[in-house]
């Protein structure tokens, strides 16, 4: 059996959780062909992989600052506003909004910043005159827990591999940016969050069926994993904003799914539905649905052409039975004319915080949970390979409902 040594390559799947005031969350980070000598890691990490073979785990406590580097008092500090510079996306100004994200390019006479920078710094206060700075990584101060088990490992010295990767700095590259500053809301809801480049109702942009996939077929397995963790078999299911397939897993069976959606066509031709509502959430968010019917809802790559997720959100909570779990998950592709302005703007690890705070408003919801699943290979008959080595992302925001309506 082949172990890891400083001479193997491996394929490492590390599991990233910690948690905030708010929710729990989970990264799972696919790595390959991971070298002990040439890439990066703390000793720490270097010792317990050693000699692990295929199948094996290990789990370290990080202290924090050992993943996203330690917390400086210095990098925390304000500037005048005026060197902030308000610059023009998508026809609307730049402002900078508490608890959101930007590329540090955007500030002017900062010591080390340059226009090109793209590295996020984080706004923590917005008054008239003076922006709230934080340079400091958000799990700076955060102690996580890493695991990693191992996936497979070669040691046939003609696949020697590995190129200098600094797998941790990797593995922070997101993670934290969902969480609320200092336990207070995240303004993502100034300046016209939830307009569209095509305001045209939406009714007409899809009546024509697409029977596509809108992601590669390794993030639609990740979907699929991500329910089987949720679902249990016998429970009736709303697959909201649904289509021609719900990803749900071939060998759970339930008592019932339900598909809402907004083609007709597309509805009928997803086979596991056992019932299809033609309904469109952005002209009337109410669900046609008893209070309690079901016990789990699904939403697969669509929350971001909700223009009222709030009032959807109250919706969902009030079909759900007490405990139901309310799934949310997609990527970083979507149609241009119909995703909301604000989605665009955001960082992929920003949006689950978007989503989060759907989930928050409603008053409706616990255990909330995030998961991210990232460096998966794409598919090699994939259209887009070899252009696009990776898998498609996949981000999940996951709640479930604390009671039952009356």
């Amino acid at each position: 059996m082949d172990r890891i040594d400083i001479d193997s390559v491996s394929t490492i799947d590390f599991k990233l959780k910690y948690a905030d005031n708010h929710a729990r969350h989970t990264q799972i980070f696919q790595a390959h062909r991971v070298n002990l000598w040439k890439d990066i890691f703390p000793v720490g990490i270097t010792e317990a992989l050693i000699r692990k073979a295929a199948g094996e785990n290990v789990t370290i406590a990080l202290q924090p600052g050992e993943l996203a580097g330690q917390y400086k008092p210095a990098n925390r500090f304000e500037i005048d506003s005026a060197k902030f510079k308000s610059r023009t996306t998508t026809g609307y100004p730049v402002q900078p909004r508490y608890g959101r994200f930007y590329p540090k390019g955007l500030l002017r006479d900062i010591a080390g910043v340059f226009p090109q920078n793209i590295e996020p710094f984080r706004c923590v206060d917005s008054r008239e005159n003076h922006i709230g700075i934080e340079f400091n990584h958000p799990l700076a101060s955060q102690p996580v827990e890493l695991s990693a088990t191992i996936a497979h490992v070669s040691n046939d010295i003609a696949k020697q591999g590995g190129a200098c990767i600094d797998w941790l700095a990797d593995m922070a590259d997101g993670p934290g940016m969902q969480s609320r500053c200092n336990g207070k809301s995240t303004n993502f809801f100034s300046d016209a969050p939830f307009s569209k480049t095509d305001a045209q109702p939406d009714a007409e942009f899809y009546r024509r069926p697409r029977m596509v996939n809108h992601i590669d077929r390794q993030a639609i397995q990740n979907i699929t994993n991500i329910y089987a963790e949720n679902l249990k078999p016998g429970i009736r299911v709303l697959d909201l904003m649904s289509s021609w397939a719900s990803h749900l897993p071939a060998q759970i069976e339930f008592d019932a799914i339900v598909g809402l959606g907004m083609n007709a066509e597309e509805l009928h031709a997803n086979e596991r539905l056992s019932q299809r509502v033609v309904h469109d959430l952005n002209h009337d968010p109410s669900l046609p649905f008893d209070t309690g019917r079901f016990d789990a809802v699904i939403c697969a790559v669509s929350v971001e052409y909700l223009t009222n997720p709030f009032a959807v959100f109250k919706e969902v909570a009030r079909v759900l039975q007490k405990n139901g779990r309310f799934v949310v998950t997609f990527s970083n592709r979507w149609f241009p004319p119909k995703v909301i302005k604000r989605w665009t703007e955001l960082l992929p690890f920003e949006r689950m915080g978007m989503v989060l705070e759907y989930f928050m408003d409603s008053g409706e919801f616990t255990n909330l949970e995030t998961w991210t699943m990232r460096g998966y290979p794409r598919p090699v008959d994939d259209k887009y390979f070899p252009n696009m080595l990776f898998s498609d992302p996949v981000y999940a925001v996951i709640g479930q409902k604390t009671q039952n309506l009356s």
